[in-house]
């Protein structure tokens, strides 16, 4: 579920939303499905022409997305509302959480931008409001740390992505349970003909941030089976 950012986006901030997406869950539910509901919002990816009076829309910066490319914690309880078994924040490729991680994008000079921690910092605030109002065990965190999105890019995504990851185990170690799962995509998902290969490099950071975060870690991005099946052995 999106912010304003395209025609036709999905939302669920509203009475009438999240009774239309209940029909949806019950439907995926009666099939014996668990459904989770990612939550977003645009940041600087959206448009003047989908905000309240063509205001900019909300960012951590004025820098445009070149031309080749919060409300979260009432989000969250709607989708559980709505009956979602719980929520995935999007916390990755160019939307507004990613924009506040990235050193390329961020030029905050406040308590959100600068350092690793201060731009940590909305994510960590974002996923404290969700499990305060759902529980950690329904609430799920997206990174992209080494993958170039909407010019979302950073100087040392293995860092950030470690500064993150200790962020979020200090915050299920304080609240004495662990969110449903770290979700990170592997860097190939860019890769310009779109066709999956093997990285070494990509795999590597995978591994360190695999090790460094207590709690189930999911990985996606280029999947094939057999390239499942290693990242698995490995």
């Amino acid at each position: 579920m999106s912010s304003r950012r395209y025609p036709h986006c999905p939302g669920i901030y509203t009475d009438e939303q999240v009774e239309g997406w209940r029909k949806v869950v019950e439907a995926v539910h009666a099939k014996g499905a668990i459904f989770f509901c990612q939550l977003w919002h645009a940041g600087r990816a959206s448009h003047p022409v989908f905000q309240p009076g063509d205001a900019a829309p909300i960012s951590p910066t004025d820098k445009r997305i070149s031309k080749r490319w919060t409300d979260f914690r009432q989000a969250s309880l709607n989708a559980i509302r709505a009956g979602f078994d719980g929520v995935e924040i999007h916390g990755a490729q160019g939307y507004i959480i990613d924009q506040f991680l990235k050193d390329t994008i961020n030029d905050r000079t406040g308590k959100y931008g600068g350092s690793l921690v201060n731009r940590c910092k909305f994510l960590l605030e974002v996923t404290q409001a969700m499990v305060s109002a759902v529980g950690a065990e329904r609430v799920a965190v997206r990174l992209s740390s080494a993958i170039d999105y909407l010019n979302a890019i950073d100087s040392d995504p293995l860092a950030l992505g470690l500064a993150v990851i200790e962020r979020l185990n200090e915050l299920q170690e304080s609240v004495g349970s662990k969110l449903t799962y770290l979700h990170v995509i592997q860097r190939r998902f860019m890769n310009a003909d779109h066709k999956p290969v093997h990285e070494d490099e990509g795999a590597q950071l995978l591994k360190k941030l695999r090790k460094a975060y207590q709690g189930t870690f999911v990985c996606s991005g280029g999947y094939t089976k057999d390239l499942g099946n290693e990242a698995l052995a490995h």
